[in-house]
C-alpha cells in the first residue's frame, strides 16, 4: 500500500531570526540561515524592506574609518543632517538642499560632532579649536578656541549641562564649566588610571545613560554617579559608582539608546546593558544575540563599525562600511533571550535618525537617502533561506521523499515578476532539481525532486511596480520512504 503524503506547514517564516553559529546543523523550524532584503515589520511578520530614496546627490556622507553624521536642531526648531569625512563637512537641509560647510579646514583622522544649548560642535582629535554652527541653514563653521580647553582625542559628548572630553592617551576625563564651551584654568577632570580593573584600559568613549556618565575602554566600562541625587555634577558630587572589567567598547560610534537599555559593539559581539529589575538594582550586561557573535568578531576593521537606532521601524542596524557587512536587528522583545535579526540594508555609508520626523538617513559618496514611515517604494528582490530541519518529530526519523512546496506570500495590488526556488538536502548546498509549476498572485507552488534526511529552501521573490513583499507561510509536502 503506498505511504501518504505529509503536508507540513511552517507558519511565522524567520520567526526565530537568523542563526549563523549553527549553519551546518539541524536547527529547530523558525530559524534563518540567510536572508536578503529583508526585516520584521510592524506586525513582527518578515517582509521586504523599503528602499531608500535619494533626497540630494550632493550631500557626502561616505563615512570613512573615523568621522561622524549626527541630526542637528537648532534653537528655532529647525534641522539639518551634518556628515563629516576625514577631509570634508557637509550639510543637509531638506528646504535648501546639501552644501559644503566651509570657513575652517576640516581635514582629521578622528572627528566628532555634539549638540550642546542647541549648537553643533565638531572636535577634531589631538586639536585645541572647535568649530561650530547655531543655524540649521548655515553653510559654514565658525572657528573657536574655548577658553582652556585642554588636549584630547576629540572623543566628546554633552550631559547634565556639560561637555566631557577624553584626553589623547585616554586616561583622563575632562569636563567643561556648567553651561558653556569654556573651561576652568585647572579643568575639573578624573584620572582614570586609577579605576581600570584590570589595571590599564584606554578610554574611547564617554556616553549618558540612565542618569550615569559611561566611560568606555577597550576591556572594561567605568560608571559614574552623582554622590547626593540631583546634587548636581560638581567635582565634588561625581564618585565611580561601579567598574566592569572584561567587557568594553570596540566600536564608538555604535552606542545607541534603545529602549530602555544602551547597545555597544564589545571584542566579543554587540551587547546591552541595563538594569536588572526596578530603580535602584544592579546592572546587567548581555549578549544582544549570541547566535551571530562570531560573524560580528570576523569583521576585524571594528574602526568602520557604527550603529543606528530606528525607533519607527524597530530596528537597530550595525553597519561595517568597509565590507558592506550589515546586520538589521528587530528591537522588540518577544521573549526570546535575544533579539532577532536579518541582512537587511547591507548599505556602505553612514546613519542618521531624524527623532522629530522619524526619518532615517543614509549617506554615501553618492548623496543622501532617507525612508521613514509612509515610504512606498521597496526593494525590487529579496528573500530567505530556511535552515537545515528533519521533521522528525512530526514524520518519524529516516529517509523522506520530497514532493513539493506552496509557498504563500502577499503583496499589495501587484503580482510577482520572477520567483526564485532553490532546494537542498542532507547538508548539502548543491541545488536539488525542483520545478515551479504555477505562480499566482499569493502563491508558488513548486515540485522537488528528491530525497534525504534534511531539508533546506531558500525563497526568493521579484515584485512589479517594488511593491512589499509579506512572507507568511510555507507548507512542505513529503511522504516518508523505505529505511
Amino acid at each position: 500500500m503506498p505511504k501518504s503524503q505529509s503536508k507540513i506547514p511552517i507558519h511565522d517564516i524567520g520567526k526565530f531570526g537568523l542563526n549563523l553559529s549553527q549553519q551546518d546543523q539541524e536547527v529547530a523550524v523558525g530559524w534563518l540561515s540567510a536572508s536578503t532584503n529583508v526585516y520584521y515589520g510592524d506586525s513582527g511578520q518578515l517582509q521586504s524592506i523599503p528602499s531608500f530614496d535619494l533626497d540630494d546627490a550632493d550631500f557626502d556622507g561616505d563615512q570613512g574609518a573615523d568621522s561622524d553624521m549626527i541630526f542637528y536642531v537648532d534653537d528655532t526648531g529647525d534641522s539639518a543632517v551634518i556628515s563629516s569625512t576625514t577631509t570634508s563637512d557637509y550639510i543637509y537641509h531638506a528646504t535648501n538642499g546639501a552644501a559644503e560647510l566651509t570657513g575652517s579646514s576640516s581635514a582629521a583622522t578622528y572627528k566628532r560632532w555634539i549638540v550642546f544649548n542647541d549648537i553643533a560642535y565638531r572636535f577634531v582629535n589631538n586639536s585645541y579649536n572647535v568649530a561650530y554652527i547655531d543655524d540649521a541653514t548655515d553653510t559654514a563653521v565658525t572657528s573657536s578656541t574655548p577658553a582652556n580647553i585642554p588636549n584630547h582625542k576629540g572623543v566628546a559628548t554633552s550631559a547634565f549641562g556639560y561637555v566631557w572630553l577624553i584626553d589623547e592617551d585616554g586616561q583622563t576625563l575632562y569636563r567643561s564649566d556648567l553651561l558653556a564651551m569654556s573651561f576652568a584654568a585647572t579643568p575639573v577632570q578624573w584620572d582614570l588610571r586609577e579605576y581600570w580593573p584590570s589595571g590599564y584600559d584606554e578610554a574611547i568613549a564617554v556616553r549618558e545613560w540612565n542618569n550615569f556618565l559611561l566611560v568606555f575602554g577597550r576591556k572594561s566600562i567605568l560608571i559614574y554617579a552623582e554622590k547626593v541625587v540631583n546634587d548636581g555634577w560638581t567635582d565634588t558630587n561625581v564618585a565611580l559608582y561601579d567598574a566592569i572589567e572584561g567587557i568594553g567598547c570596540i566600536g564608538d560610534k555604535t552606542i545607541q539608546s534603545v529602549g530602555n537599555a544602551l547597545w555597544f559593539l564589545s571584542s566579543d559581539g554587540l551587547k546591552s546593558i541595563g538594569r536588572v529589575a526596578a530603580e535602584g538594582s544592579s546592572l546587567s550586561i548581555n549578549a544582544v544575540n549570541p547566535y551571530l557573535d562570531d560573524e560580528i568578531k570576523a569583521n576585524t576593521d571594528d574602526k568602520y563599525a557604527q550603529g543606528i537606532f530606528s525607533p519607527f521601524n524597530n530596528t537597530y542596524i550595525l553597519s561595517y562600511e568597509d565590507s558592506g557587512f550589515a546586520i538589521t536587528y528587530d528591537t522588540r522583545d518577544y521573549g526570546l533571550g535575544y533579539y532577532r535579526a536579518t541582512y537587511a540594508w547591507t548599505t556602505a555609508g553612514s546613519f542618521a535618525y531624524d527623532h522629530i520626523n522619524q526619518k532615517l538617513y543614509y549617506g554615501s559618496a553618492s548623496g543622501i537617502y532617507s525612508i521613514d514611515k509612509s515610504s512606498s517604494n521597496f526593494v525590487t528582490s529579496s528573500g530567505y533561506t530556511t535552515g537545515w530541519h528533519s521533521f522528525d518529530d512530526i514524520v518519524g526519523s529516516g529517509l523522506k521523499i520530497f514532493k513539493g512546496l506552496d509557498v504563500y506570500y502577499n503583496i499589495a495590488n501587484t503580482e510577482i515578476a520572477d520567483s526564485s526556488i532553490n532546494c537542498y538536502l542532507d547538508f548539502d548546498d548543491s541545488i536539488v532539481s525542483s520545478e515551479t509549476v504555477e505562480d499566482t498572485t499569493k502563491t508558488v507552488k513548486h515540485y522537488i525532486f528528491g530525497s534525504g534526511d534534511t531539508i533546506k529552501i531558500n525563497n526568493t521573490i521579484q515584485p512589479d511596480n517594488a511593491k512589499q513583499v509579506k512572507y507568511q507561510k510555507l507548507n512542505i509536502i513529503m511522504k516518508k520512504g523505505k529505511i
